[in-house]
């Protein structure tokens, strides 16, 4: 079931479900797209139409952000629990390992796919990583390189909203590969080229504050983080009445 979050519609299924349903399309060779909705995402869709279509056109958004969540709740239409994206894209590639499905890396700087792959392939010793390319290449460069590979599924980690758009643009010309997932970061933690937060901040849903930490950059997008919190409080207010009393 998908649950409507500030215009974003979220899958509410428990991982294990998920995994299940996208292990049976898998077989079925039905094309399957995943993207990882947070909060920030969800301020960027809503003053990018194009954007908030391409994230409604997948057939999972599983949610990824503990604002995305929160927001469920005050809106009154809860979704249980987080799904971390990198950790669903982790599942996937055991059961890639073990049904012999071929992926592509594409994404980050120059050398951290590649490093990620090699330390994949340590972890998972039966996975086929077909190729990899980083996210500064020519967009049609690295087109022809994931055609030329024919993968079964393609992790696109050349961040929000860039990953989307070119999964929506992309995915239907590549008809040999059966699923595609935007992945952020994914390949910088992969690589280790960045740490991850420690388990108990996660626990506490303060992973998004460790990013901004470790990578002062994403301090840009605090005020989006705040709005989003701000304007999702007020609706859920006035959803209850409070506004117009």
């Amino acid at each position: 079931m998908k649950k409507n979050i500030c215009g974003i519609l979220i899958d509410d299924s428990d991982r294990r479900t998920l995994i299940h349903e996208i292990e049976q399309r898998l077989k079925e060779q039905r094309r399957t797209v995943i993207y990882t909705p947070n909060p920030i995402m969800a301020q960027n869709a809503k003053k990018d139409e194009y954007f908030m279509k391409i994230l409604n056109s997948s057939d999972y958004n599983v949610p990824d952000g503990n604002g995305i969540i929160l927001a469920s709740r005050l809106l009154n239409t809860p979704i249980p629990k987080r799904i971390c994206g990198i950790e669903l894209a982790e599942d996937l590639l055991k059961i890639a390992a073990q049904k012999q499905y071929r992926i592509f890396l594409y994404g980050g700087r120059e050398g951290v796919a590649a490093l990620a792959a090699k330390k994949l392939s340590v972890r998972y010793p039966n996975l086929k990583i077909c190729g990899v390319a980083n996210g500064f290449i020519n967009d049609s460069v690295a087109f022809e390189r994931i055609k030329r590979s024919s993968p079964d599924a393609v992790y696109v980690c050349l961040g929000s909203p860039k990953q989307e758009k070119w999964i929506y643009e992309n995915a239907p010309r590549l008809r040999h590969t059966k699923l595609f997932m935007g992945l952020g970061g994914s390949l910088d933690v992969w690589s280790e080229s960045v740490a991850r937060a420690p388990a108990k901040i996660r626990s506490l849903g303060f992973e998004w504050l460790w990013r901004m930490a470790v990578a002062p950059k994403r301090l840009k997008d605090l005020p989006k983080l705040v709005t989003f919190g701000a304007s999702t409080l007020l609706k859920s207010l006035s959803n209850v009445g409070i506004m117009h009393r």
